[in-house]
């Protein structure tokens, strides 16, 4: 299939873009209009519709509860009063983004590269309808997930795993569209290791582009679902939104600065390299599972003495432990790396408990970084040594990109290991 260069129009004027004459991509409306539109009609549609159903279902109970003849129930009405809780937080949610999408309406990306190749350039244009230029950054992410479908009937569940994803943050000012919109130049090179898009009944590759800036108020948000496969691109093409974004694009040491300030990286009397990793480094993070622990480890509690069949119970307080235990993690767990050609010696603590271990650094084979948590589409990282036998030995998790790439670049620096890989 033949990539041709194509003159573009495009808010007053003319970008060289690369387009393939034909695909699978054109086969979506907007991908071969090389202008999408941003998920957040059908983000508040969804929001409104989950909150109609579950307080809907909160109102039936609570009407049980209060019109059962005979004693009152304080247990029946105690669920009544806990699924009304959560109720409200849906609410809640819906009415977030709602007053977002009134504040920002909807943006659009328009592709300079029709489609995204492996081993070459996604690039474009995204559009908002207010400025953003009271932000202090705008943080964009390219995150390809597989969306696997597991089970049947009832036991149907579908799993979002991120397998490749690249972030990016702009600093400078960014252009404004003539009718007080601001442009955002996006240019992400894929390496050849990715996958395609796919489309398959219960196995798809999903290429998402996000677009997050903090502005006063409701922050800025947008997604784009992107065309990314495995055509070619003139070897010598540079997309023009790279030489817009190569100006705005921030620096290694100023984007870790703006993801965790609390990590400390420094070097101790002894020539050894120091990494700090406090506890309570995301508060965020760490309050939404204390939330989620109190919800399901209450609901268990609360279907346990109601009298519920006992596998309700059972499955919610396993689900209220677990998110306990992720809370603890980010809650209480302190870490601490001292890294030079010798090796690694880690030490953590969380509450009364604590531990240490060293390796030697002739038994280091690899050190690596892999997603192994995700949560509101955010990819947390672990840092991982790989040793004889292949095992793995986790260094610190829970790490967000850009943290992660830049502690791998410091440890295997330190080290002295061969170039690491991701997964």
């Amino acid at each position: 299939m033949t990539a041709t260069d194509q003159l573009q129009h495009r808010g007053g004027g003319v970008v060289r873009g690369v387009r393939m004459r034909d695909g699978p991509w054109m086969a979506k409306k907007e991908w071969a209009a090389g202008r999408i539109a941003d998920g957040s009609v059908g983000g508040v549609v969804i929001a409104w519709l989950f909150a109609l159903v579950w307080n809907a279902l909160a109102c039936v109970i609570a009407s049980a509860a209060l019109n059962k003849p005979g004693p009152a129930d304080w247990r029946l009405r105690g669920i009544a009063a806990l699924f009304a809780l959560v109720g409200l937080a849906i609410v809640g949610g819906a009415i977030h983004l709602t007053v977002r999408y009134k504040k920002f309406g909807r943006s659009y990306f328009e592709l300079e590269t029709l489609p995204g190749c492996i081993r070459g350039w996604l690039a474009g244009t995204v559009r908002t309808r207010v400025s953003l230029r009271d932000a202090e950054s705008v943080r964009l992410a390219l995150r390809c997930t597989h969306r696997e479908t597991r089970g049947h009937g009832k036991g149907r569940r579908t799993i979002d795993h991120t397998i490749w994803e690249d972030e990016q943050t702009l600093t400078g000012k960014l252009a404004t569209d003539r009718d007080g919109g601001s442009a955002v130049p996006v240019a992400f090179r894929i390496p050849g290791e990715c996958q395609p898009t796919r489309v398959q009944s219960l196995d798809d590759i999903i290429w998402r582009l996000r677009i997050r800036a903090a502005m006063p108020g409701a922050d800025y948000a947008a997604d784009f679902t992107v065309p990314v496969f495995a055509e070619r691109q003139p070897d010598d093409f540079v997309p023009q939104a790279e030489l817009l974004a190569a100006k705005l694009r921030a620096p290694r040491a100023t984007v870790v600065a703006l993801d965790d300030p609390h990590i400390d990286i420094s070097v101790n009397a002894a020539g050894r390299r120091r990494f700090v990793f406090p506890a309570r480094c995301n508060r965020r993070t760490a309050m939404t599972l204390t939330l989620f622990a109190v919800i399901f480890g209450g609901a268990g509690i609360a279907m346990g003495i109601g009298g519920a069949l006992i596998v309700f119970p059972i499955v919610f307080g396993a689900f209220g432990i677990a998110f306990a235990y992720g809370a603890s993690i980010y809650w209480f767990r302190h870490v601490e790396l001292f890294v030079d050609r010798h090796g690694i010696e880690r030490r953590w603590r969380a509450l009364c408990f604590g531990g240490q271990r060293t390796i030697a650094a002739g038994d280091v084979l690899d050190i690596r970084k892999q997603i192994t948590a995700e949560a509101s589409g955010t990819p947390y990282h672990s840092i991982l040594a790989v040793t004889p036998g292949g095992k793995e030995f986790s260094l610190v998790s829970n790490l967000r990109t850009a943290d992660a790439a830049h502690v791998l670049e410091e440890i295997t620096n330190a080290i002295g290991t061969p170039t690491p890989h991701s997964s």
